[in-house]
């Protein structure tokens, strides 16, 4: 008979088991700030170098998972919770990167500030791994204490030794400004030798726009400029060696342009973007989303939207340039031939800064006022004017149109045929300065991105411009779905909405279709819900062929492939679309 000890007690039925016990929040929390990979302040084989360790900090998740674990070490939470977790993290760099955060690692102030990061940072680290266990309160309250010590010391360095700190580093970059400048010069401008040159240049603004913000760079453009006036025949002397290739600008002036770029609050971001809407077609709110949204962003040639504004536009340009043709076949050229030479003035102006040599040479060259005297007189050589034209498109613009350039010198078609190939020409060579200023600008909006896009959203709702009619009644929708079981969330509720967007039978053709929030993302939900429908497609015909047939997994991913290309295919049918399964399995 066995004995009591060996017999096995039945299992506990479920409703009888004890509840397993939830993790609390600041477990969760805990929990989340040790998975960020923060090296450890008490061991130095953990520490990462300056520019690995800043970018590590600045990582949103970082901040706000700081922001938590702070607030509730110091049972406190307000306006300042955010800002008081930058300045801890700030102290990662003050220990670990002293060098590169202080200004004098041997000064007194610096080296108390120094002492107290690490002291503050070790308390910090022990109150986190006492969680849980006897003694984490008193762990607790040493760290707020040595946290208010180096709160303190850290204003207080921060407000005497910023100014300073920015106006050396101000004077460090406008003396190696000069210097790269004057390399470049004394090796016929060939920029490469002063590449490394240029590399701490950007680092140094780095810092001084992490340290005092739009007012340090402000005092750097001044101090460019000012150390620009004074070296202004130097200047000039280097331009006259220097004829850089449109869209390669002046690193000088490209330099002062990011600086007043960076500097640019979202009112003057519209009035950087003014300049190309024109061009574009594009409102500046659009033109400013295009350039957040996609890091690939181009300007492009305008096309017209459908046959008829196609072949309207054709036969006005046809009646145009055989007017000219006609004109100067009859001998009076300065009916009409004046007006289109001032367009490729123009155009060739817009190319180059004023001021330069470059600009003058045009200004000069092409004189419309002794070219209309020329014409009256019959003396006037358009076949000259035109070889002009081109030398100088070939000394300004990016040696990816040099071969166009050179078909239209080397093309034995009519002059006026000619004069239309060069505007063409131009045309494609102010969008490629366009391009290029604006990918220079996209770094700079992208700081202040969301405040300009809130405030231009914000001031249409006020005018009445737009109504949130269609964003309440999809969202609502979505809303009233997931409230008849439980409360969901607001993310919830978004994500909810969004997939219903993508997957409506209806195609998302026009702007009124989705909701107003999205207005300057329509053709992007209907790209995507094209994609949806696709995979979606493609997922069903798939498992009907796996399904009947017995074809092999590499046959059915190849299958797939094709199905995908066939449906990119407005023409493609349902017939073609089982043929080509029937065809593979």
């Amino acid at each position: 008979m066995p004995s009591a000890s060996t017999i096995k007690s039945p299992p506990l039925s479920p409703a009888l088991q004890a509840p397993k016990k939830k993790p609390s929040s600041w477990s969760i929390i805990l929990r989340a700030f040790r998975d960020l990979g923060l090296p450890s302040p008490s061991q130095p084989d953990t520490w990462l170098e300056f520019n690995s360790l800043g970018k590590l900090l600045h990582q949103a998740k970082v901040i706000v998972v700081t922001t938590k674990v702070l607030n509730t070490a110091l049972k406190l939470t307000d306006e300042d919770s955010r800002h008081r977790a930058r300045v801890l993290l700030t102290s990662y760099m003050t220990l670990m990167c002293p060098k590169e955060v202080l200004q004098d690692v041997n000064g007194p102030e610096e080296k108390r500030l120094h002492a107290a990061a690490k002291n503050m940072l070790e308390l910090f680290e022990i109150w986190l791994r006492a969680h849980g266990r006897p003694g984490a309160t008193a762990a607790r309250l040493a760290f707020v204490d040595a946290w208010n010590d180096y709160n303190l010391l850290f204003e207080t360095w921060k407000s005497r030794d910023c100014d300073q700190l920015v106006r050396n580093m101000t004077n460090y970059y406008v003396e190696l400004s000069t210097l790269r400048q004057t390399v470049i010069a004394q090796q016929n401008g060939d920029e490469s030798v002063g590449e490394q040159l240029k590399q701490q240049l950007d680092q140094i603004k780095t810092k001084l726009q992490k340290l005092g913000g739009p007012d340090a760079l402000d005092r750097l453009q001044r101090a460019l400029e000012a150390t620009a006036s004074s070296t202004s025949t130097g200047r000039r002397r280097q331009q006259q060696k220097n004829t850089p290739r449109s869209p390669k600008m002046d690193d000088e002036y490209e330099s002062q342009q990011n600086a007043n770029n960076s500097n640019a609050n979202p009112q003057q971001l519209g009035q950087l973007l003014n300049g190309y809407v024109p061009s574009s077609g594009l409102t500046n709110e659009q033109l400013a989303h295009e350039l957040i949204m996609d890091p690939e962003f181009k300007l492009k040639s305008y096309e017209p939207s459908n046959d008829l504004e196609k072949r309207v536009r054709m036969m006005a340009e046809k009646a145009f340039f055989d007017k000219i043709a006609e004109d100067i076949e009859q001998g009076t050229a300065q009916t009409s031939l004046p007006a289109l030479i001032k367009d490729v003035k123009n155009r060739l102006l817009s190319l180059v800064r004023p001021g330069t040599t470059m600009h003058n040479s045009i200004n000069d060259a092409i004189d419309l006022t002794i070219i209309q005297q020329q014409m009256k007189q019959n003396s006037f050589n358009i076949q000259s004017m035109i070889h002009y034209v081109l030398d100088t498109m070939t000394s300004m613009c990016a040696p990816v149109r040099d071969e166009e350039i050179q078909k239209v010198r080397s093309s034995n078609d009519s002059l006026v045929e000619q004069i239309k190939q060069v505007i063409a020409i131009l045309e494609n060579m102010s969008l490629d300065l366009a391009n290029f200023r604006l990918r220079s600008l996209r770094p700079h909006l992208m700081s202040m991105a969301v405040e300009y896009e809130r405030d231009k959203f914000a001031s249409m709702l006020n005018d009445g411009t737009i109504q949130l009619v269609r964003t309440k009644a999809w969202l609502t929708q979505s809303a009233d779905k997931l409230c008849q079981n439980n409360k969901p969330s607001h993310d919830a509720i978004f994500e909810d909405a969004f997939v219903s967007l993508l997957c409506q039978p209806q195609p998302i053709t026009q702007v009124d279709q989705v909701p107003e929030t999205l207005a300057l993302d329509a053709k992007r939900m209907a790209e995507f819900q094209n994609e949806v429908q696709a995979t979606t497609m493609v997922a069903a015909l798939i498992m009907l062929a796996r399904n009947f047939g017995s074809a092999s997994p590499q046959t059915l991913s190849d299958l797939a492939v094709k199905l995908f290309t066939m449906l990119e295919d407005g023409s493609t049918s349902i017939d073609n679309l089982a043929s080509e399964i029937e065809r593979s399995v």
